[in-house]
């Protein structure tokens, strides 16, 4: 990511986000996945951000959660968007598997791979989304309860 160019530009939030969940939702209805989408903030409500790089972000957290779905349970991910002052507030929900306890801690190293990941997983995606989000001036977190889902949350600085 020190290699890649960033191009920040002043977004409309709800513009972008009602753009990137209809995407979204094509690609998890075709997974028989339900995407709840809700954008809480108000209309002319702006962020600073390279609109590829978020998009990466969020696509990464996506199908991370698509891909770590419970067995036998309905799949579900909750897109919510929220105006918190001086910063826009994606809090991205699921209920999947969940990340245990002691994997937890680890998610965003490099190469860090769970005990559940594909073996196509690289290890790669969240530490690549966390420095995203660090270097546009944001910063994530991720709770996780086992068997119960994962929630991440982001907040990006408004304009």
């Amino acid at each position: 990511t020190n290699r890649v160019p960033y191009s920040f530009n002043k977004i409309n939030a709800k513009a972008y986000f009602d753009d990137c969940c209809e995407e979204i939702h094509m690609d998890l209805d075709a997974q028989g996945i339900t995407l709840n989408y809700n954008y809480h903030a108000p209309s002319d409500m702006y962020i600073v951000a390279d609109a590829e790089q978020l998009k990466r972000v969020i696509n990464n957290i996506v199908s991370n959660s698509a891909k770590y779905l419970m067995d036998g349970r309905a799949g579900i991910i909750d897109f919510d968007i929220y105006d918190e002052g001086d910063y826009a507030h994606i809090i991205i929900r699921d209920n999947g598997k969940g990340i245990g306890i002691n994997e937890l801690p680890h998610i965003f190293e490099r190469f860090y791979k769970s005990e559940h990941s594909s073996k196509e997983s690289t290890g790669i995606g969240l530490a690549l989304a966390k420095t995203i989000i660090e270097k546009e001036n944001g910063y994530i977190k991720v709770e996780s309860k086992s068997r119960c889902g994962t929630t991440f949350e982001i907040k990006y600085v408004k304009c």
